[in-house]
């Protein structure tokens, strides 16, 4: 069944996925509907290479952007630009890049996010450019400098937009500008840039995109008591159009928003009625996810001091949360609020077990709140020096960077040296946090989106506390006064009914103990007021069995999963008894078949032995070969040379110049041949001599045998080619002959000359031609008859050019030309293809 439900969910998410191009023309990665990791990695093991692969990879991307895994996406959006690339997927491409830069953006490596925009064609290239514009803008911290890279980047993209005539993306620059100016703190130009692109919707007709930019407008504008009277007509304007189209989602958005702006100034029956107004309308719409609109509302009831409706509308979250599918995000959220009502009940360790439950994916501006939350709690519990050393770390691994953020840590770390009894440092902690709130309350002024923090009234309080502890009751005095003055601070959500109690129950304190009794009795009365109303025995009671009751329901969903799951543990063991003994047979099988392959490898490891004997055998053989062979050419050399050394004696004592002429050339013909064996006795190879080496050193050896050959000049061009003995030692010979004969007759009387050799090769009919010229005295060619008058030299020559199955030519052309036309030796080419044949194998 499992399996079926699998199947029918991979074939309706293929159909949705090829159904659904990729056309975000947004600055927000593409959302989808809910669907579990497990499922979608599932899908991509078996997708096949194509466009919906990519889809999928991109879908994979937007479920690890909700959840903040930044190595996943920068993983999953790698194979998503490589797959795009590989099929020229335009779209899945340029939704890769887009991802690439983001993430990079998001993770500071501009540098490398800024690589994507050369990549894509001009219109993404304005996207791109808004991605990294939008980075800077809203980087933690108001450092100048990153408002000036923005600036930077959002006007490249609106010039570049104009430039290309885009209209989507310039509007969408004018946008972005307007959240600039508002972050820079000018407010009319920010908002004259959203009121540019929401007049042309408005001269259009089209009154959606004339909502949803009136809507941004409202929630990009810093709420502060001077802008308050607009941020609600501009609410007001988007929330008419969406009940005019009908549109039941974004008119509860709004409302939504409405009622955030409503508790941030202190209105808290407007926002809840707002909010139960926003519920009503989706439920009448059959809109089932209403957990946001509940944990508002939870949240606004403890603020208010309601905490049995705080508590009520946390445990609605937590169940429509369940029914819905969440992510850890939202869940950390409903945490942080369940640790704040059990804080004001007292109850912290309850409180504690919350906020450490959302401490890790809570969003990042409340994470250094939570932080200080779980501190106090710990500073409750008596546990100063846990706290401290939880706070540190944590500062230590991400130091803050916004003002509201070192606000809050500066006065947690001063509630833990005020426990410790280090007074002097919890001072200066606390006297930090108060220098820090003068920044951050400015700031308010023109932020868009605000941090949870201890800004405000809260920090006051907690000055004020210190120095009545120290006893220092006129300056506790000032603070706490300073804290009460409502209309001095933007935010008054900070005034939530629980810290109002306890800023009545310290200034009762001071005014007792400086003798101002009236005032004292005047606070106290407030302050007893409050605490019943928060603490009424009647209302506590009802929140505990609330609890109760819902703790009883989870943990009898507990009980009857539980029994589930033995049901299916039962069927597990049944299932893991029979794959036992299947897996004992397999064994046994396995066993066998082991046994069966280790005697097949035993016997092939013994022929194997067999045949490397064999070889080591063959191998020395060929080695004593190779040894054999270079004996005898050292052998022949050696005799040659014998020879030569016996012909030369011979020579002394022979009177007649034509024996002395004809020993001497006998000699050079010897030590031609004994060249070569030497040559080949030197070197690895046994049967084959480089031609061009031998050539050069025989035409040496020949000049440094004739006196008066210093004037003649030699060129040679001689092929590098290792060639067969049986064809190198005629070659030689005829190169002897020929070289001798030009020494003798070609320059008379020391003439100077050139001699021109060259060997040249073709690959393609397996070729040689060897051309020995000279520019000397020649020969008379019309009345000299080779046949009749040739010499025992040129007769050699003739005769070595056959035994090499070559031709002879001599010709008269500005001197003696000799040419020598011949082939390779069928035992060079049979070499040489077996050769290649090895090489191609190898590849």
């Amino acid at each position: 069944m499992n399996k079926i439900i699998l199947l029918l969910a991979f074939l309706f998410s293929s159909i949705e996925g090829r159904s659904q191009e990729l056309t975000n023309l947004g600055l927000g990665v593409m959302k989808y509907k809910d669907t579990s990791n497990t499922l979608l990695l599932k899908q991509l093991r078996s997708a096949k290479e194509d466009s919906t692969k990519v889809k999928l990879l991109i879908r994979i991307c937007s479920y690890y952007w909700r959840r903040g895994s930044d190595d996943s996406i920068i993983y999953f959006s790698k194979q998503a630009l490589k797959l795009s690339k590989t099929l020229q997927y335009k779209s899945g491409y340029q939704e890769a890049c887009f991802l690439q830069c983001k993430i990079n953006a998001k993770k500071g490596n501009v540098t490398q996010a800024k690589t994507f925009l050369s990549l894509v064609p001009k219109d993404q290239q304005a996207r791109l450019l808004l991605v990294l514009g939008e980075n800077f803008l809203f980087l933690p911290g108001e450092k100048k400098s990153n408002l000036d890279s923005a600036y930077k980047y959002l006007l490249a993209a609106l010039s570049l937009s104009e430039i290309i005539q885009n209209l989507h993306w310039k509007q969408e620059s004018l946008i972005a500008l307007g959240k600039y100016y508002f972050s820079a703190g000018e407010f009319n130009e920010g908002k004259e840039s959203f009121l540019k692109v929401i007049r042309y919707h408005q001269k259009n007709g089209d009154k959606r995109s004339e909502a949803r930019w009136w809507y941004d407008l409202a929630i990009h504008l810093p709420v502060t008591d001077s802008t308050y009277a607009y941020v609600f007509n501009t609410f007001g304007k988007a929330l008419q159009l969406y009940k005019d189209l009908n549109d039941t989602s974004e008119t509860a958005e709004v409302m939504y928003d409405i009622a955030g702006v409503f508790k941030s100034k202190g209105r808290y029956d407007s926002a809840k009625n707002l909010l139960t107004s926003a519920i009503s309308l989706l439920k009448a719409a059959q809109k089932k996810r209403v957990y946001k609109f509940y944990l508002l509302m939870s949240n606004i009831s403890q603020l208010d001091g309601d905490l049995n409706d705080a508590l009520f509308y946390a445990l609605e979250t937590i169940k429509n949360i369940k029914a819905t599918g969440t992510n850890p995000n939202d869940m950390s959220m409903v945490y942080y609020y369940m640790g704040e009502i059990y804080a004001s009940l007292g109850q912290h360790e309850n409180s504690m077990k919350y906020f450490i439950s959302a401490k890790d994916n809570i969003d990042y501006a409340f994470k250094y709140n939570t932080y200080a939350k779980i501190t106090e709690q710990l500073l409750q519990l008596q546990r100063p020096g846990e706290a401290l050393k939880l706070l540190l770390n944590f500062e230590n691994e991400k130091p803050p960077v916004r003002l509201g953020d070192k606000e809050t840590m500066a006065g947690a770390k001063a509630d833990c040296y005020f426990a410790l009894r280090k007074y002097d440092i919890a001072e200066k902690y606390y006297l930090q946090m108060i220098s820090l709130d003068v920044l951050a309350q400015r700031h308010t002024k023109k932020v868009i989106f605000s941090v949870e923090s201890i800004s405000g009234p809260a920090a006051y309080y907690k000055i004020g506390k210190f120095y009545v502890e120290q006893k220092k009751y006129a300056i506790a005095k000032e603070f706490l006064a300073r804290s009460l003055q409502i209309d001095s601070f933007d935010d008054k959500s900070s005034y939530s009914t629980n810290l109002l109690r306890n800023i009545k129950r310290m200034q009762f304190k001071a005014d007792s103990a400086t003798g101002n009794y009236l005032s004292a009795l005047q606070n106290f009365q407030q302050y007893t007021a409050i605490d019943d109303s928060m603490f009424n025995s009647e209302r506590i009671k009802q929140a505990e069995k609330m609890r109760v009751v819902f703790e009883t329901k989870e943990k009898e969903k507990d009980i009857q999963l539980l029994q589930k799951e033995k049901l299916i543990q039962q069927g597990s063991l049944k299932q893991a008894t029979f794959s036992k003994n299947v897996a004992i047979a397999d064994i046994l099988l396995l066993a066998i078949i082991l046994g069966l392959l280790y005697r097949q490898f035993r016997l092939k490891q013994l022929t194997n032995q067999t045949i490397s004997h064999k070889n080591e055998v063959l191998e020395h053989l060929l080695t004593e070969k190779e040894w054999l062979l270079k004996e005898v050419h050292h052998r022949v050399k050696n005799n040659l040379q014998i020879m030569i050394s016996l012909l030369n004696t011979q020579s002394n004592y022979v009177e007649s110049n034509d024996a002395v002429t004809a020993i001497r050339e006998s000699q050079e013909r010897m030590q031609a041949i004994s060249l070569i064996h030497q040559k080949l006795y030197n070197a690895d190879e046994t049967a084959y001599i480089n031609i061009k080496e031998y050539t050069s050193e025989l035409v040496e050896h020949i000049r440094n045998g004739f006196s008066g050959a210093s004037g003649i000049v030699f060129n040679l061009n001689i092929t590098d080619y290792q060639m067969d003995v049986a064809q190198a030692v005629p070659l030689g010979l005829i190169l002897n002959e020929a070289i001798s004969n030009i020494f003798k007759y070609a320059f008379p009387g020391g003439l100077s000359g050139i001699v021109n050799i060259s060997l040249t090769h073709s690959k393609d009919d397996h070729s040689f031609l060897l051309t020995i010229s000279d520019n000397g005295a020649g020969f008379d060619q019309k009345n000299y008859d080779l046949t009749k008058k040739a010499s025992f030299g040129l007769r050699l020559m003739q005769g070595l050019s056959k035994q090499i199955g070559g031709s002879f030519k001599i010709e008269n052309n500005n001197g003696v030309v000799i040419q020598v036309a011949f082939g390779e030796s069928k035992e060079t080419i049979l070499m040489r293809s077996k050769s290649s044949k090895i090489t191609i194998e190898a590849v």
